[in-house]
């Protein structure tokens, strides 16, 4: 209950402070990109899909995102997951996926190692 009630107090600053602030500014919004981690990026993110259809467009400011946890990334089994996009867009990262890869099963185990 009072976890909810800090999300919905959240999801209100965002929609009435923050997001309009920053369309005001042309600001840099940083955000974690893995929104589990950091309830205000949830909460960002959240109000920002909510309100994103006023503006014609992209809206008046710039949304990055960042994690210094990229493995976690290939841990997740939801083959719909955003980062699969990013990471065929970005062609440095393409290139080096078959070492993350490699990594990542070093790291945390080949699931298909009996």
């Amino acid at each position: 209950e009072a976890e909810r009630e800090v999300e919905n107090r959240l999801d209100l600053f965002m929609s009435n402070v923050l997001i309009p602030l920053a369309a005001r500014t042309n600001a840099i919004v940083l955000c974690n990109a893995a929104h589990c981690e950091c309830a205000l990026s949830a909460a960002f993110t959240r109000m920002y899909a909510v309100m994103r259809s006023q503006w014609n467009g992209p809206p008046p400011f710039t949304v990055l995102s960042v994690s210094n946890s990229t493995i976690a990334f290939y841990h997740n089994p939801n083959m719909q997951a955003h980062w699969l996009h990013i990471r065929s867009a970005c062609k440095a990262w393409a290139a080096r996926d078959a070492k993350m890869i490699e990594v990542y099963k070093k790291t945390m185990g080949d699931a298909s190692e009996g």
